[in-house]
């Protein structure tokens, strides 16, 4: 029985074996097409690494050395600079042209005479005028500017609270603690250096575009690679079925012989592949030890039940070809490997993070850290073990109708 088992399990493998001269000639047409993508997403990416720099239009009096003095202290705030710049300029008509042809994001007009409406209390705003149609970056820009009127409003409720409360007590000097209250209090509106820490967003996560990319092309070509060899996973005839059972071999197991052929032929490639290439060109990307041979097995095994199962739902030939490749495609794009997940609808982002191939990817990231992530490792597990016994299972009906 033993003896029986083996020898499947080794004509299977040997079957496998001769296909290599078509996984490598497949392996090179398909990393040419992935190396493009990847070379296409890594280009477009770091084109998109922009720092938004609105020109905003500031209307203001000619030789009024307060409403000067205002803006420049916007420029000198490093929070505020680092995001918007200030022209200056004195003709209304002018500025609103600027916002007109697309110049400036927003313009801002002072009060003639702003110095005396400060003076005097009087409650004249500086007016901001936007576009009929307004861009990202005009609406980004009020929003802030709304964010920092209600800190400034806030702010100057607790100075007025706090002068009232000291205005009947004789032994406390008001002018100082008020002075102190606003210094303090404008430091907490302008000074946003001091209270915020700046955190630097990236559309990969925590990954480099290269490793990104070289993480999604791995589980690109290898799953490529299958589909050129997807005619091996056609299920054995009947009459072979039959004796096969009859010797106590059943479709499970023959099923478990050609994942494990296909695993092997693929190992003894691509394993020595990834070993030249972190040892070379891709030294700085790629970490070489156990946990990242281990995972490209595991990563090997797991995209061979997928395209298994396809081959079970279809005819192991062109209409399952057409299935693992738009499935592969779409559950790719849910995952965000194709487009980042920054990028992606939110409901389609919360879907592909639970698709296999996110859990892949995940997994495949430790040929990059040399460190295994246990959470993907259990989904890529998980979804091997389903993909596995309901291609058995599919394989088992399948035998028993057409008998």
């Amino acid at each position: 029985m033993i003896r029986k088992r083996l020898l499947l399990l080794l004509f299977q493998i040997k079957i496998y074996l001769k296909s290599i001269p078509v996984l490598l000639l497949s392996a090179a047409v398909f990393s040419l097409i992935v190396g493009a993508i990847g070379f296409a997403g890594n280009r477009r990416l770091n084109n998109a690494h922009t720092v938004i720099n609105l020109r905003i239009a500031v209307v203001i009096q000619e030789n009024d050395p307060t409403t000067n003095g205002m803006v420049e202290i916007l420029e000198n705030t490093n929070s505020i600079s680092d995001m918007c710049s200030f022209t200056k300029l004195h003709d209304e008509k002018e500025a609103l042209q600027l916002l007109e042809n697309g110049e400036a994001a927003a313009v801002m007009i002072f009060p003639f005479d702003f110095y005396h409406v400060l003076d005097s209390g009087e409650n004249t705003p500086v007016k901001i005028v936007i576009p009929d149609n307004p861009s990202v970056d005009s609406l980004y820009f009020c929003t802030t500017l709304s964010s920092g009127a209600t800190t400034l409003a806030n702010s100057e409720s607790i100075m007025y609270a706090a002068y009232d409360a000291f205005s009947n007590t004789s032994s406390i000097n008001q002018n100082k603690v008020h002075e102190e209250l606003y210094n303090q209090m404008l430091n907490n509106i302008l000074g946003r250096s001091e209270l915020f820490s700046i955190s630097t967003l990236t559309a990969t996560g925590n990954t480099s575009l290269q490793g990104f990319y070289i993480v999604t092309g791995i589980v690109l070509l290898i799953t490529l690679c299958m589909i050129a060899l997807i005619h091996t996973f056609r299920t054995y005839p009947v009459s072979l079925t039959d004796v096969l059972h009859q010797s106590k071999i059943s479709v499970t197991y023959i099923r478990f012989c050609q994942i494990m052929g296909i695993a092997v032929m693929f190992f003894v490639l691509f394993c020595p592949a990834f070993i030249i290439a972190a040892k070379t060109v891709a030294g700085d990307y790629l970490t070489i030890n156990a946990a990242s041979v281990f995972t490209m097995l595991l990563i090997i095994i797991a995209l061979s039940c997928y395209v298994l199962f396809f081959c079970c739902l279809g005819d192991s030939g062109l209409i399952s070809s057409i299935l693992v490749f738009f499935s592969m495609a779409f559950l790719m794009y849910a995952a965000g490997r194709i487009v980042p997940e920054a990028f992606l609808p939110g409901k389609i982002s919360a879907f592909g993070q639970y698709s296999p191939f996110a859990y892949l990817c995940r997994t495949c990231e430790a040929l990059l850290t040399g460190k295994i992530n246990t959470k993907a490792l259990l989904g890529v597990a998980a979804y091997s073990v389903f993909f596995f016994v309901s291609s058995s299972a599919i394989t088992y009906f399948k035998w028993r109708k057409s008998r």
